[in-house]
């Protein structure tokens, strides 16, 4: 009982945390100066969203009334949010992305909606393969849909969304790690995939011991479509100051 007293938020609660390290981490990929105390600590803190959303998409999967209505919705946005996210980081270390992270968590819900179908295996393992490829043109890269793949794996089991996390973490550091390697020793870039970890570790803990599996009781409806029209608002703001301060 101990244990279940902690756990005081709900899905939506987290996920305005996760809107708001997104935010912190655009910040520091446009206005803040790589390497610097600032703009690294709001980049490691940002590596909270990506994984955080995808649990929730798994999750939301699950639980939706119309999976066809959650994957337009999806394409929808992820359509609205394209302008936008080349208005934001035109110039940018992400801009090396040509499409938003909306469409990625598209690749994602396509993840998870093969995973439920009675294709045959090999035909699964050839779609996931092309999905994972498809993401490399995506923000969040194909950690999204690997993280998608840990979490339909754990299948709702707190127990094994942690070993999840686990893996997600390790995912993140060896996926940073190589690019750290090519301009630093080997043992700083082993520190500093390292320290890219933290994001994630934090999601494990909100999720882990502070998710109480429940929505929000009111305002449902707001919540849900804020989520959706924050993404493209905030990188419309953010590439107009970009742009009037450059």
């Amino acid at each position: 009982m101990a244990n279940q007293g902690i756990r005081l938020l709900n899905r939506d609660a987290i996920k305005y945390i996760a809107v708001f390290t997104m935010l912190l981490n655009h910040i520091s990929a446009i206005f803040l100066q790589p390497g610097s105390l600032l703009g690294e600590s709001f980049r490691v803190i940002g590596y909270f969203t990506a994984v955080t959303m995808v649990y929730f998409l798994v999750e939301g999967y699950r639980y939706t009334h119309s999976h066809k209505a959650y994957f337009f919705r999806l394409v929808l946005f992820a359509v609205i949010s394209e302008l936008p996210f080349q208005l934001a980081f035109a110039g940018s270390e992400l801009y090396t992305y040509r499409f938003n992270m909306i469409c990625n968590l598209c690749l994602c819900w396509c993840v998870i909606h093969i995973s439920r179908t009675e294709a045959l295996l090999s035909l699964r393992l050839v779609l996931y393969a092309g999905l994972l490829f498809l993401s490399f043109f995506c923000d969040w890269g194909p950690l999204a849909p690997l993280y998608t793949l840990l979490f339909l794996w754990a299948d709702g089991s707190r127990e094994k969304a942690a070993a999840a996390y686990i893996f997600a973490m390790i995912l993140l550091a060896v996926s940073d790690f190589f690019p750290y390697a090519e301009t630093m020793p080997v043992e700083e870039a082993i520190l500093s995939s390292c320290i890219d970890m933290a994001g994630v570790a934090l999601s494990a803990v909100w999720i882990l011991f502070f998710y109480n599996g429940k929505r929000v009781k009111k305002g449902r409806t707001f919540s849900k479509w804020f989520f959706y029209i924050f993404y493209p608002v905030h990188l419309s703001l953010l590439g107009m100051i970009r742009i009037l301060i450059s």
